[in-house]
């Protein structure tokens, strides 16, 4: 099985997109085929090697501007170049156009000519080539039927208008996709170029992809952060907008972590850097972001259906209305023809077939820019749906970074430290860093150590045997210990006998309160669930405002809680940021990463990702969602109540040509121009 990676230069149309996906996915020995509409990039396995020239011939029966290549190699700003070849060839059409419309010379019906072909051969090539494939029905065939039916009648008039506003319809439908698919690429081409990795005492600049985890690299004031890493040496601010959304600049000093993307204002940095390039945070966003065009929601599959059905039928029905009153009551061909010709110019569906995927791929692209990572239109439909929001505890409503409050025990508090720090020093839960952070100095390696999921651990040390986790743990241990109201959180250690607690304080998020607040507003049910003990859960939940919650909870627990909800009805959105959270995240309907530079399990599992911390990006996605869908169902209304009406007048008589033109092409660019709102939803 091979896999190869193609870039499709000057791909502008969405539903030629649909058709060439199809056409190379039905080749001998193609297994699958993903072709991304706003990048270009094409992904085919297969048992066998397929020609550029294969390729090619697939795209260009579809749109001859097309390039294939290899992804590796990329072609400059050929789309660009096309589309001013295309103005430049529908302007001196349309100046052709004039001359006969405005000309009173013998012979103007060549102007008439020229300006039709020159305006419609795109039209009339591919229709042609369609027709030898036995693929009729498509935009281009009804175009070309409905002004071969014009010129027969000899309007010419109409015949050429219909061609050159068709084909400005076109241009301009295709500037605005353009646009907008560069608007959304500009959130993935934020790519590193180079890195500047020292080699001995001097710097080499080398590609990012050859750098390893634990190097040293420079980077200079202007510069983009490369690779994930830590600051040895230099302070600085840096602009994360690109990565989190945030507009207030970080600073960074001597020990800071920082992420790949951020941009360095100030001051140059030696880092060393925690992974390689395929591990870093600006690679996992660019791969998230390419991947989530390719899921295509209810509604975008339901559209490409549609006008599949839709093409043929309308066919049929222009057909039946020219042949069929005339041979039935005796009247003229010439009137009826006419009208099914208009009734073909309005029926193209190019209105819906392009604007609905632009609504969902423009309001993606938005919410990127605003942190928001979605992995598919199907999940902006789940997203706007969402009736109870599932909330884990700790790094999701509070911050997570724990603060070691006190020390109790029959144990000197340095030594209960010591071991607390021993037993943690291998797991990277909040809890285990921050006793880590507390006791700074070197530690033995503990043996037999052991975790138990939502509990603690156990281990030996100088052949004695302790226990390290909450009051769950020690219960279930037959170890006896103070019981008494714990409304932080406590980690208890015991041997055969209870040996003390230390107690940590977990702040709240500010922006928790606010976020259950804007949720409940949007009638969506809070719920938070906790490993914690009754009197700290019944804590936070009070602070924050969360009615329901349970306490004491297991991974396991909290997947079947999600469950539970499942059954219940409606749509179930589970949100955390642990690699313990990804069951229920796997299971829930949307499935809601926090602060996407966290666990990589998370992030992998998730149906959507936060890039901060911060829980508005909640409310605010879900605001998002309901606007991107109720733009599609704009788009979808009016475009079929537009072309309802107008094909009943024109059937009747009552539309003429010119009222037709505004109907397929008029209502596809206000499709278009509508549905380019969501480029900028906040």
């Amino acid at each position: 099985m091979e896999k190869k990676m193609y870039r499709l230069e000057n791909l502008g149309c969405q539903h030629c997109a649909t058709k060439i996906k199809g056409e190379i996915n039905d080749l001998k020995g193609v297994e699958s085929v993903e072709l991304d509409f706003v990048s270009g990039k094409l992904c085919i396995q297969s048992q066998r090697q397929l020609t550029i020239q294969e390729l090619e011939q697939i795209a260009h029966r579809h749109e001859s501007e097309i390039r294939v290549r290899p992804l590796e190699e990329e072609g400059g700003a050929r789309l660009s170049s096309a589309m001013k070849k295309e103005a430049l060839r529908l302007a001196i059409a349309f100046a052709l156009f004039l001359i006969g419309l405005l000309g009173k010379f013998p012979g103007k019906e060549i102007a008439y000519i020229a300006a039709y072909f020159l305006a419609g051969y795109p039209v009339l090539f591919k229709a042609a080539k369609n027709i030898l494939r036995g693929s009729l029905f498509d935009e281009n065939f009804l175009m070309s039927l409905a002004t071969f039916g014009a010129l027969g009648l000899k309007e010419y008039t109409e015949a050429v208008g219909i061609m050159i506003f068709y084909g400005m319809g076109e241009f301009l439908e295709g500037l605005a996709v353009y646009r907008s698919k560069e608007s959304i690429k500009a959130l993935v081409q934020f790519r590193p170029k180079t890195v500047h990795l020292k080699v001995g005492e001097d710097y080499q600049d080398v590609n990012p992809e050859e750098v390893p985890a634990s190097s040293m690299i420079l980077v200079k004031p202007g510069e983009m952060i490369p690779l994930d890493g830590t600051v040895i040496q230099g302070g600085s601010s840096l602009d994360m907008r690109d990565i989190t959304g945030e507009v207030i600049p970080a600073e960074v000093n001597e020990g800071s972590q920082v992420i790949s993307g951020s941009i360095n204002l100030s001051g140059a940095l030696l880092l060393q850097t925690g992974v390689d390039y395929a591990s870093s945070t600006v690679a996992r966003i660019l791969d998230l972001v390419e991947k989530s065009r390719l899921k295509k929601s209810p509604t975008e599959k339901f559209i490409t259906k549609f006008a599949r059905i839709y093409t043929p039928i309308v066919v049929l029905g222009a057909l039946c209305l020219a042949f069929l009153p005339p041979l039935l009551f005796h009247q003229a061909f010439s009137v009826w023809i006419k009208r099914a010709l208009i009734f073909l110019i309005i029926s193209c569906p190019c209105a819906l077939v392009t604007s609905v995927p632009l609504s969902f791929f423009g309001g993606m692209g938005a919410a990127s820019k605003q942190g928001i990572l979605i992995k598919g239109s199907n999940h902006v439909e789940s997203l706007e749906k969402i009736k109870v929001a599932i909330f884990d505890k700790t790094g999701t409503l509070t911050k997570g970074s724990f603060q070691v409050k006190g020390i109790q025990g029959i144990l000197p508090e340095k030594e209960l430290l010591r071991l607390a720090a021993i037993g943690e020093q291998f797991s990277n839960h909040p809890i285990a860093i921050s006793i880590r952070s507390a006791y700074p100095e070197e530690l033995p390696k503990p043996e037999n150590l052991k975790e138990i999921p939502g509990k603690g651990m156990e281990f030996d040390l100088e052949s004695v045997h302790y226990l390290l986790g909450n009051q769950k743990f020690l219960e279930e241990q037959n170890i006896d210990f103070p019981k008494e109201k714990e409304e932080d959180t406590v980690v208890h250690l015991a041997s055969t006998q209870w040996l003390g607690k230390i107690t940590l304080e977990d702040e709240i998020k500010s922006t928790s309160k606010k976020a259950v607040e804007e949720l409940k507003k949007m009638d969506i049910m809070p719920i938070m669930l906790t490993g914690d003990g009754e009197e700290r859960a019944k804590s936070v939940a009070k602070e924050v405002g969360i009615d329901h919650y349970h306490w004491a909870m297991l991974p396991e627990d909290k997947l079947e809680e999600v469950k539970e909800w499942k059954e219940e009805g409606g749509v179930v959105a589970f949100l955390g940021d642990g690699t313990n959270d990804t069951p229920s995240m796997a299971v829930a309907d949307v499935g809601i990463a926090m602060g996407g530079v966290g666990s990589d399990a998370a992030m992998e599992t998730s149906d959507v990702v936060f890039m901060t911390d911060d829980l508005l990006k909640l409310p605010q996605a879900i605001r998002i969602a309901k606007k991107i869908k109720s733009v599609v169902l704009q788009n979808i209304i009016f475009a079929l109540g537009i072309k309802i009406i107008f094909l009943i007048m024109g059937a009747l008589g009552v539309a003429n040509i010119w009222e037709a033109i505004f109907a397929d092409v008029g209502v596809m660019l206000l499709a278009v121009l509508n549905s380019m709102r969501c480029v900028k939803l906040k």
